[in-house]
């Protein structure tokens, strides 16, 4: 009475009461009940009153043995943490007459021996807030009664977990068993897990069954997810009102169906389905403030086993906890150690706690022996310079990086973090070497000797600058090695009739348009184009592989017609050179067309002879003057006189007498 609270006691109208102890211990129960009812003998006047929150603890409150008579007329707000429902029927049973605001956090619901009052309604309570995060049975028996009391309620707030109910908690049952007992009900906030045994994979209620029994509720978005667990045989609704503002998240399974909760820190994870690496992504990326993880899950993942190659691995996203403190891996098979301890596309806090002893020792083993292999490794790349595969090592040693305080006890001072840094370095060193050759030969227009290097280079390590450069360059040197290859096509082009001149272009030539071939052979090269680049190339191809067997056949048709004229020696030379010119250039004109008109012209060079004595001259010699017959043979024999033979033959046989 003589301090200051006791001076000012009938002053005091609002007080909250926090209980922090050692953490191994907690006061005793009937001393925070001692205390409770004390409060209410002291500060007359209370009006609000926050009783039990703790840093450490909920210290709750219990009246399984009544006290003294808690009594207050003035108090219109109550917080307060419960053990049992029976202490919150015994708060509302005339303890308070003019409360109108009663928060309660329950830890059991279930009968009790004590009997209290659970009929008599509660007229002046406008608000009501039930907490009970362990199961309940007795929803019907006891909760519902208890709600029916409350006809003038205008907010209402349900947390709770229903157990072995003939149905499911859903719209229906809310609005018959709940709203329409409460006809000035505006704001009804809810988050109940309900399961039952009265279902199986069969007749479960499907989400578009639980989402029609929500059609009234049009003033709020309603979540809802329903599962069938074959183990326990016993399905499971999970429904809540959104948005989601309680600190806890409970029993997720694989149909989750996703959202941000930045209000969440504690989550735990439970199926009978394994939970595969999109899953930890989704829940990552919906939890993004999550400090407390507990996982349950006995099932081997299976996208795990079929994952082989290493390049399947990569594409996995990398999944961040960068706010979890606690991981609770206690009832999983190995696949989730693994999943969070040793999965490089995982990524853990360096302070994360990780609970499971009986298999912690085992994985700090199992660390200590990757670790050596690693560094081992690490060594014989740096020493064969293999730049591309040290790099690879380098990210998952820098992933593994959240292991060294998992493991602090066997790496002393080293550890991943160290293995990292010391070579990084050397990657360093090897990649300005490889980035330098990379940029020299394409200065050269060594494409060959680019690709080469550049495939002991992972993309993903180059860093923007030196991406952009190389881009670049290579770019620049495309343009101006198709703008110098249609220069010399034209100009052989104009100098084909002329040996000496194309012999010469032909090497150029070819040399240029093979550069060609090799960029668009190169996946590592293509990959750095843009899609503009690729058609400029590929149109540049097939303008090449029309132009040229269009310039040899323009050639060959001449050749034809000096054989129609009886040009034979000219004939000869021409299909000769062409000949030539179309095996010099190989590979750069492989067209059918011209291969079938080379043969077509050689078979009637080398049946000439045939030819000329199929041919009528008799008329010619019958109506024209010796001498012209003369001429004409000499002229024929000059164009003929490989076959001068034959000529001599034809001659004496057709002569005129």
């Amino acid at each position: 009475e003589t301090s200051g609270i006791g001076r000012l006691k009938n002053q005091i109208l609002s007080l909250s009461v926090d209980i922090d102890t050692n953490e191994t211990k907690c006061l005793p129960a009937d001393r925070n009940t001692i205390l409770f009812t004390h409060i209410f003998i002291t500060f007359t006047n209370l009006r609000y009153l926050n009783f039990g929150p703790s840093l450490l603890y909920h210290q709750r409150l219990s009246f399984f043995t009544p006290p003294l008579n808690i009594m207050s007329t003035n108090l219109l707000k109550l917080h307060v943490y419960l053990h049992y429902f029976t202490d919150c029927l015994y708060l509302l049973d005339g303890c308070f007459s003019q409360l109108h605001t009663l928060f309660a956090n329950i830890s059991f619901v279930f009968f009790s021996p004590l009997t209290i009052n659970n009929k008599e309604k509660l007229p002046t309570l406008k608000c009501f807030s039930l907490h009970c995060n362990t199961r309940t049975d007795v929803y019907d028996e006891l909760i519902l009664p208890l709600l029916h009391r409350m006809s003038n309620l205008e907010r209402l707030e349900l947390c709770l977990i229903v157990d072995e109910r003939k149905t499911f908690f859903d719209g229906y049952d809310c609005k018959m068993n709940i709203i329409t007992h409460m006809p000035r009900l505006n704001k009804f906030i809810f988050n109940i897990l309900s399961s039952s045994r009265f279902y199986n994979e069969a007749n479960l209620q499907s989400n578009e069954y639980i989402q029609k029994t929500f059609s009234d509720f049009t003033d709020k978005q309603i979540i809802y997810c329903a599962d069938y667990f074959p183990t326990k045989k016993k399905g499971q609704c999970h429904i809540y009102s959104y948005p989601y503002t309680l600190k806890y998240y409970d029993d997720i399974t694989n149909n989750f169906s996703g959202g941000i909760f930045k209000c969440v820190r504690k989550v735990s994870l439970f199926d009978e389905r394994p939970f595969e690496h999109e899953f930890f992504l989704r829940i990552a990326q919906s939890f993004p403030l999550m400090e407390k993880l507990t996982v349950v899950n006995r099932k081997r993942q299976i996208n795990k086993q079929f994952r082989k190659s290493k390049i399947e691995n990569e594409d996995l996203s990398i999944i961040k906890y960068p706010y979890l403190t606690e991981l609770h891996l206690i009832h999983t098979c190995k696949d989730y150690h693994e999943q969070f301890l040793f999965d490089t596309k995982t990524c853990l806090p360096f302070n994360v706690h990780v609970y499971g002893a009986e298999k912690q020792e085992k994985w700090c083993q199992i660390f200590t022996d990757y670790y050596d292999n690693l560094a081992d490794k690490m060594e014989e790349l740096k020493i064969s310079d293999n730049n591309r595969e040290l790099q690879v090592r380098l990210n998952i040693a820098q992933a593994l990086s959240c292991i060294d305080s998992f493991c602090a006890s066997a790496f002393g001072g080293n550890g991943f973090r160290a293995l990292h840094r010391k070579y990084q370095v050397e990657a360093n060193r090897q990649y300005k070497a490889v980035y330098t050759t990379i940029i020299e030969n394409i200065s050269k227009g060594d494409y060959e000797n680019v690709a080469i290097p550049l495939s002991d280079i992972d993309e993903k390590s180059l860093n923007k600058r030196d991406l952009a450069q190389i881009k670049h360059d290579l770019e620049s040197s495309l343009y101006k090695l198709m703008t110098d290859t249609k220069n010399i096509v034209h100009i052989f082009c104009d100098n084909i009739e002329r040996e000496e001149d194309t012999r010469s272009q032909i090497p150029e030539m070819k040399e240029k348009i093979e550069k060609v071939h090799i960029i668009l052979n190169k996946n590592n090269l293509t990959e750095l184009l843009d899609k503009k680049m690729k058609t400029k190339l590929e149109t540049f191809i097939d303008d090449i592989d029309k132009i040229l067997p269009d310039v040899l056949l323009r050639g060959l048709n001449a050749i034809e017609t000096l054989i129609n004229t009886d040009n034979f020696l000219e004939a000869e030379q021409g299909i000769k050179i062409f000949s030539h010119i179309h095996h010099e250039l190989g590979n750069c004109c492989t067209s059918t067309a011209v291969n079938e008109k080379i043969k077509e012209l050689r078979e009637r060079l080398d049946g000439i002879v045939n030819e000329i004595l199929q041919r009528d001259y008799l008329g010619i010699f019958c109506t024209h003057k010796c001498s012209y017959s003369h001429r004409y043979t000499g002229s024929l024999f000059y164009r003929t006189k490989t076959n001068w033979y034959v000529f001599l033959v034809w001659y004496s046989s057709y002569s005129p007498r």
